[in-house]
């Protein structure tokens, strides 16, 4: 190209080609779980349990999931006993300090056989429920127990209910508080 002459010149432009990527989605459905905690003889809430009392807890782990496929697996549950209270060895009628059932009901679920769950006990902070209506930690000290269920599953609409015993600690006073902090996780 010579300098001041116009000159003709060509431009090529390529040509750019968009090409779509789908990637699969990884969705996940968890199940839908609830855990609540009752005392057994004492339905109304206003007994006063004494030292030496003997206090019953039945415990239910609940699949509320509505779809076949959500299934629980493997679920851990523990609970912090109330201060002033102690495990006892034995449930009521039975060989171990646990009677522990699957199904919609306790009067009807399949009993589980204790060597299939490790329990675990340790010393915790006790909780109670403040003013505000929020879980605190305190200065005194309980037991926590933790149940390991490897392999179980809960299926959706089925109940996992553990049965215990505990008692008023001869050296506490009088206990109305019974509530014991219950946690559920797999």
């Amino acid at each position: 190209m010579e300098t001041g002459k116009p000159s003709k010149e060509i431009l090529e432009q390529k040509k750019t080609t968009m090409t779509a990527v789908h990637y699969p989605l990884l969705q996940t459905s968890r199940p839908k779980v609830n855990i609540d905690i009752a005392v057994d003889n004492d339905k109304d809430g206003a007994k006063t349990f004494n030292p030496g009392d003997q206090v019953l807890y039945t415990l239910k782990a609940s699949n509320t999931s509505y779809g076949s496929s959500q299934l629980f697996d493997s679920p851990i549950i523990s609970f912090d006993l109330p201060v002033g209270l102690s495990l006892d060895d034995l449930y009521p009628n039975q060989s171990g300090q646990f009677l522990v059932m699957m199904g919609t009901d306790p009067s009807e679920g399949k009993t589980i056989d204790l060597k299939n769950i490790r329990i675990v006990e340790t010393a915790t902070a006790a909780k109670e429920i403040n003013d505000d209506g929020e879980i605190i930690s305190t200065a005194k000290s309980t037991k926590k127990i933790t149940m390991f269920f490897d392999g179980l599953t809960i299926e959706p609409g089925m109940n996992l209910f553990v049965r215990f015993a505990a008692h008023i600690s001869r050296g506490s006073s009088s206990v109305n508080n019974l509530i014991a902090p219950t946690y559920l996780s797999s």
